[in-house]
């Protein structure tokens, strides 16, 4: 794919057949690295470009184009110019705090699974977060315990759904009675 030029040696031939690869943006577009021209009736011309920067590989997609290397190269431009990695949800944030019922700590975090990170750029989406889970919990609960699960939309199309989890451990508090034998009856 990203190779500029080769040789073709066969054993029948008297000279090896030189190939080139059709792709103008090889050797022309800083960090080009592939991927493949094509050109048919129904699509026209065509090129799936790539390039990688700074650790960064992007792909470029032009169909029925009358300048398929300048398309690409304007959608690789704005893709390393104009956009950028935005943090949607941080794992070590919590999420929400909710009150646990019949424990002896009445709140617990609750925690995202992972990190989500989206591309954005001039236009950044709208972000929807929907939350499925009981706000009411119970004791006892084990840190990293799944409680709900979080949805992310993104435009209002699904981008990622990951599960809410117990921030901490959340121990059972002693009813009455077992307060009352604790308390009195027990040296």
């Amino acid at each position: 794919m990203a190779t500029r030029q080769s040789d073709f040696k066969h054993p029948s031939y008297s000279q090896p057949l030189r190939i080139s690869n059709t792709n103008p943006l090889l050797g022309s577009y800083q960090g080009a690295d592939g991927i493949k021209t094509g050109t048919a009736n129904a699509a026209g011309k065509c090129l799936v470009a790539s390039a990688t920067r700074d650790g960064r590989h992007l792909i470029a997609v032009v169909l029925k184009s009358s300048d398929r290397a300048g398309d690409c190269a304007r959608l690789l431009n704005y893709g390393f110019k104009d956009s950028y990695y935005q943090q949607i949800i941080n794992a070590s944030t919590p999420f929400k705090e909710l009150r646990v019922l019949n424990a002896k700590t009445p709140k617990v975090k609750i925690y995202p699974a992972r990190d989500l990170y989206l591309w954005v750029g001039d236009n950044s989406p709208d972000i929807e977060k929907k939350v499925n889970m009981k706000y009411e919990l119970q004791a006892p609960l084990s840190k990293g315990q799944e409680v709900g699960s979080l949805v992310v939309y993104a435009d209002g199309k699904l981008v990622e759904s990951m599960p809410l989890l117990c921030g901490d451990n959340i121990a059972r508090q002693a009813n009455i009675f077992q307060r009352i034998i604790k308390d009195f009856l027990l040296p």
